[in-house]
């Protein structure tokens, strides 16, 4: 649920980015364009559908719909909300439905904490055992045997050579680094290769899941107390499921580019600023989306966007400093 309370404060951010950067400030023209749009609605509920397919592959697809719409409800009160107040609020995340295993994963968890209660019976025998020893007579130290030749010559012969322990599985490779995105969805997830790891970056998170020694790489979520899984099918192509399921996902490259882009990752950093300062959360906001369309957009779209963005930012700015320069150039504020 944490994941997912991110995740819509992400959406929220976005949009309201959207909205200021559009000019859509009256309060008509804010709801035409967004609140009661049947466009806005379907991408983001393909968009919440496709992420819940990815990390609650146990849901079904009527609890996975209204999941979505219920959650869609909460970013338009939290938008109206921002309309009328002027205050971005945090949504509040909507329960997911039990899982139909629940009950067994209680009975699991419970079995080793009723075990640890027991005392085991070597622990019963050590309290008794200082007991015991008082009550026995001493006993008269022997002399010490002399020793045998055999012995000797056992003790001086040299040690075995300890076997070589087995190297490591190879690592498959060949992945380069890029934007990959869920068959079917809007679902888009960062993948790179570092050594025996593939790194997971989302937009409010970065997962590391590692290399299993077999085919596979794998990460154990603490909070859904499973296992999720990544498999290079090709440089192209990623298959995700969960370990135990036989359900699975492939997910496509949408890119070209072998390195990283820079901007991207500008983008990325300013992205967990605007979750994690909250004081500043439109301006991180603003450097963000500036960042993103130079990653996206060719150089007069992004211009063109810059100069836009740099305006609105300045009527919100406490200072006069440009707070993103890495973001949006100085010739442009």
């Amino acid at each position: 649920m944490k994941g997912f309370a991110a995740g819509c404060r992400v959406v929220v951010l976005a949009m309201v980015a959207a909205v200021v950067l559009s000019g859509c400030l009256s309060a008509q023209a804010y709801r035409e364009a967004y609140l009661f749009s049947d466009d806005y609605r379907q991408s983001f509920t393909q968009s919440h559908i496709a992420r819940l397919q990815a990390t609650e592959p146990w849901m079904t697809d009527a609890q996975m719909r209204e999941h979505a719409s219920a959650t869609f409800v909460e970013v338009q009160q939290v938008l109206f909300k921002w309309e009328r107040t002027g205050q971005l609020l945090e949504p509040t995340p909507i329960p997911l439905p039990s899982r139909p295993d629940a009950a067994v994963a209680a009975a699991e968890k419970s079995a080793p904490a009723a075990a640890a209660k027991a005392p085991a019976p070597e622990a019963v025998a050590s309290v008794a055992a200082p007991v015991s020893a008082k009550a026995a007579a001493p006993v008269a130290a022997k002399a010490p045997a002399a020793e045998s030749p055999v012995a000797v010559k056992a003790a001086a012969a040299p040690a075995p050579t300890p076997a070589a322990e087995p190297k490591a599985p190879p690592v498959p490779s060949g992945l380069a680094a890029g934007q990959f995105q869920l068959e079917g969805g809007n679902y888009r997830i960062r993948v790179s290769q570092e050594g025996r790891e593939l790194v997971v970056t989302e937009p409010n998170r970065v997962t590391r899941y590692a290399f299993d020694g077999k085919s596979r790489y794998t990460y154990r979520h603490p909070d859904h107390d499973r296992t999720y899984y990544l498999a290079i099918v090709d440089p192209n192509r990623l298959r995700a499921g969960v370990v135990g399921s036989d359900r699975s996902d492939i997910l496509r490259r949408i890119d070209t580019a072998p390195s990283v882009n820079p901007h991207q990752a500008i983008a990325e950093k300013y992205l967990a600023l605007a979750n994690s300062d909250k004081t500043n959360t439109q301006a991180w906001t603003f450097c963000a989306a500036v960042a993103n369309e130079r990653a996206l957009k060719s150089a007069e779209q992004f211009q063109a966007f810059a100069r836009e963005a740099a305006q609105r930012l300045q009527l919100i700015a406490v200072g006069k400093s440009n707070p993103c320069p890495d973001a949006i150039p100085a010739e442009v504020w």
